[in-house]
Parts: structure tokens; C-alpha cells; sequence
């Protein structure tokens, strides 16, 4: 998440402190807490005020423009402030080492900004010394790049680093060659959430249609699937109109998309929540037939529970304590790391108790179907250890874009795949035979109607044929099982 995006989108005054430079509150830090670890994009306009000067070197915003080998312009940068003070100058920069990233290892002082690099050149790539005057001052710059992407960065700052900085009324403009408002790292993504809008509500749709029309029994996972999935199609569709807008003003609508990650999140836990529910005995295993609760479920999702809030509160703690100005990967930080630890371990809780129930069952129907839940779940619990993977194999101009289709992708993909596990005339058939109509084997039995032979019979069975759960409900006699 980046700052000012709400305050430019209602045409105010970026939050801060003393009218001073932005701080990081607001949707801001919702967006953080909400999007959990889901990659969030830049605001490409910038906009505010000095009014209580404070440091000599104040950060406006960072942007990500494109490459032409021709050495035409790849864009524009259009600025605008108004200020009393005869001693501000602007500065753009560059990601090259002996550009902004040299400001940023000497604390990004203004010192740092104006002195020269090393070979003897300006650490700025350009500058211009802004007019004081109450109608303010404008100037556009065009940027060229010949070799490859590159982020800018533009800066306010006291031209003899004396004077704190000073302006009534400041706005900085970013656009790409083509006129969209896009940084380079977020080109292609309005397309791409407009189809993966259509793929979940093609999916959605099919689920609902299959599950409540067409489906002879249905599980309590297949029901429970809906919610998640209901959910990432409004997610899908916040998300589509904040990328579709932002392409054309710069801003969007970060309230939509703080919300459609928060959605995006809480669709994600719940289907960790039912894989973990059903690897843990949850609708598949009876252990009520001998007075025990699914106490290993009840354990899972506590687990998931507690391993979701875990990872939004060190995201958050990232978001509070990272330098906006800076490209790294939250992966590549102490936060995310843990992230990925987390995750991975409840995967591997989600494999260790589907082997359990693998072990319960003779049915060799029921083994077959354990193992594909093992293969099918266990990459919901890869979404980000992946997302990290790839995204630090990418550079930083092309992270954003690469990191979300990756991940919204394989997370469709996934989510498919366990939608068709649980469908009785597919992969879930063995499930036919611990379910009715009115539910679960589980929720129909009662353990103190049945004789000792049926007991003794459902011991040496753990896992009854159709025919054999039939004939318990009616509480035959073991003999009538047998031949059964």
C-alpha cells in the first residue's frame, strides 16, 4: 500500500502531522491489515501540502516508466506547486545505484540529494528551481530510457538545504507515452481482473448450478465452498473497477480495493478453514459414533485462525515501519519470511492429519479419494510461499503485475480443483456413502440405539458401505449387516 490515495481521490489534503508530509493511516492501513499479503499498487497522482515546514527534504511519490530503444519519450512527469518560499528546488531521480538508491543509503538527507555521484555527475537526473509567486509554478518533464524500465522519483527539497521546505499546494502528475496513468509495473492488470472477474463467475456459477441443482447428495464442504467463493466474485468485481478507473485518473478507488483484498483474504482462510476441517475428520470420519468430538478439527481451525491473524498483524507491522520510497519485497523481509513459515507449517498440519484419516479407513475407495485431497489442498497453502518465489526471481519494475496473475491464477486454478473434489459425481463419490440427504452418517446415529453387534460391527468397520450405513440407521442386527 502507498499513501494519499484516498485523500487525492476526494481532492484533499494528504493526513499527516502538522500538515506535513503524508502519513501512512487511513485506508492506508487498512488496505495494509486488509490486504494481508496481497500485492497492492501505487497511487500515480500525487497532491497536498507544506504548510508547517518540518524537514529539508521531503519524498512526493515514486513511478515506474517503460523503455523505447528508439530514445523517444516514455512519458511525462507534470508538476505543480505553489509556495512562498524563494529556496525549493525539484528533483527527479532514478533506480540507477548512483541515483536515488545512493540518496536512500545516506538517510536521504538533502545534502544527500544535491551533492554530485562519485563520477563526478548530478545524483539527480533533473531539477528546476521553483518560482515563488501565489499562482504557482509549473513544469513537465519528459522522461526517456533506453535500456529498461526504471522507477522515478520525485522530491521537494531546500535548494541550499538551509530552509525547510515550504509549499501551500503541491501536485505531481505521472503519465506513460500512451497516456495511461499506469506505472510500468501495473500494465496489464486492468485486463487481467476483468477476465479473472468472468473465470469466477463462470466458476461460481457452475458451482452453485451443480451443487443445488443437479447433485443427488451434497456435502457440507461443497456447501460451505460457496461463501469463499461468492466472495472473491464481489472481490473480483471491486477490484476490476478500481483498475479500469485508475487507468484513466492515476487514483482508482483505494476504499474498493482496501476492501476487495480484505475479501480476497477471508475467502482464502476459509478455504484453508475447510480443508483443514475435513482433513481433521470434519464431514468424512463419524467420530461422534463413540461419544468424541472432531476435536482435531476444532484444533485445525483454531490454528488457521490464529496463523491468519499472526500474518496480518506482521504485515501490518511491515507496512507501519517500510520506507515508501523503497521497491523491496516484502519476502525478501523478516515479516514476510515468517508469512511463508506460517503458511507452509499449516500445510503440513493439513497433510499430517489427511494421513491420519488415510490410516482409519479400509475402504480403498475412501484411501484413493484422501490421497487427492492431500494433492488438491495442499497448494492452497503454496499461494504465497509461490507468490515469493516468483516474485523474487522478478525485477522490481515488473514484480507487481508478474506477482498478482501469478498468484490470482494458481489460486483459481486451485480452488477449481477442490470444487470438483467434493462433487459426488466426480472425484467425491466416496463420500456417497457417509452422506443422505438430510446430511451426514455422523449427524443421524445415535450411538446409544444401536445394539452391541451393530457397535461391534461398525468397530471392525470403521468405514461402512452405502448399504451397510443404510441398515445401521435401521439398527439391524449384525448378521443382516454381514449379509448386507
Amino acid at each position: 500500500p502507498r499513501p494519499r490515495e484516498l485523500e487525492l481521490a476526494r481532492g484533499k489534503k494528504p493526513l499527516g502531522t502538522n500538515g506535513g508530509p503524508p502519513m501512512r493511516r487511513g485506508w492506508t492501513l487498512f488496505a495494509a491489515l486488509a490486504a494481508g499479503l496481497a500485492s497492492v499498487g501505487l497511487c500515480n497522482k500525487f497532491a497536498g501540502s507544506f504548510t508547517k515546514p518540518r524537514r529539508t527534504l521531503e519524498f512526493i511519490g515514486m513511478y515506474a516508466f517503460g523503455v523505447d530503444p528508439s530514445g523517444k519519450p516514455v512519458g511525462t512527469v507534470e508538476m505543480n506547486v505553489t509556495t512562498e518560499s524563494s529556496d525549493l528546488v525539484i528533483y527527479l531521480f532514478d533506480d540507477q545505484l548512483s541515483s536515488w538508491p545512493a540518496v536512500q543509503a545516506e538517510d536521504m538527507t538533502c545534502e544527500a540529494a544535491s551533492k554530485q555521484s562519485p563520477d563526478g555527475a548530478a545524483r539527480y537526473r533533473a531539477s528546476v528551481n521553483v518560482a515563488q509567486g501565489a499562482s504557482g509554478f509549473s513544469w513537465s518533464e519528459s522522461i526517456e530510457d533506453k535500456l529498461r524500465p526504471r522507477f522515478w522519483y520525485a522530491v521537494l527539497a531546500s535548494r541550499t538545504c538551509q530552509s525547510l521546505v515550504s509549499a501551500s499546494d503541491y501536485a505531481f502528475e505521472f503519465r506513460q507515452a500512451d497516456g495511461s496513468q499506469l506505472s510500468y509495473d501495473e500494465t496489464g492488470l486492468p485486463t487481467f481482473r476483468l477476465i479473472m472477474l468472468f473465470v469466477w463467475g463462470a466458476m461460481t456459477a457452475l458451482h452453485v448450478a451443480v451443487t443445488y441443482a443437479y447433485s443427488p447428495w451434497k456435502p457440507a464442504q461443497l456447501r460451505w465452498l460457496t461463501v469463499p467463493m461468492a466472495m472473491e466474485v464481489l472481490a473480483q468485481t471491486l477490484l476490476t473497477a478500481h483498475w479500469m478507473t485508475k487507468e484513466g485518473n492515476g487514483v482508482g478507488s483505494p476504499g474498493s480495493e482496501a476492501v476487495s483484498r480484505g475479501l480476497h483474504e477471508l475467502a482464502l482462510m476459509a478455504v484453508w478453514s475447510i480443508l483443514v476441517a475435513t482433513s481433521g475428520g470434519t464431514g468424512v470420519v463419524r467420530r461422534q459414533l463413540f461419544g468424541s468430538d472432531n476435536l482435531t478439527s476444532m484444533v485445525g481451525l483454531l490454528a488457521t485462525l490464529g496463523i491468519f491473524v499472526m500474518e496480518l498483524v506482521l504485515v501490518l507491522w511491515y507496512e507501519l515501519a517500510r520506507d515508501p520510497s523503497s521497491t523491496e519485497f516484502i519476502f525478501d523481509s523478516g515479516a514476510g519470511i515468517t508469512v511463508v513459515v506460517l503458511q507452509t507449517g499449516l500445510g503440513l498440519w493439513f497433510l499430517v492429519t489427511a494421513r491420519w484419516i488415510f490410516f482409519a479407513s479400509s475402504d480403498p475407495d475412501m484411501r484413493d479419494w484422501v490421497k487427492r485431497l492431500a494433492v488438491v489442498g495442499m497448494p492452497a497453502f503454496l499461494v504465497l510461499p509461490i507468490a515469493a518465489i516468483v516474485g523474487a526471481a522478478t525485477p522490481a519494475y515488473d514484480r507487481l503485475n508478474v506477482v498478482e496473475i501469478v498468484m490470482a491464477s494458481f489460486y483459481a486454478a486451485v480452488v477449481s480443483v477442490i470444487m470438483l473434489l467434493f462433487q459426488p459425481r466426480l472425484w467425491g463419490e466416496p463420500l456417497g456413502k457417509f452422506y443422505r440427504p438430510e446430511g451426514s452418517l455422523a449427524a443421524t446415529v445415535d450411538p446409544e440405539g444401536l445394539s452391541d453387534s451393530a457397535l461391534a460391527m461398525l468397530r471392525e468397520h470403521p468405514m461402512p458401505s452405502g448399504a451397510q450405513a443404510d441398515a445401521l440407521l435401521e439398527g439391524r442386527e449384525y448378521a443382516e449387516l454381514e449379509d448386507a
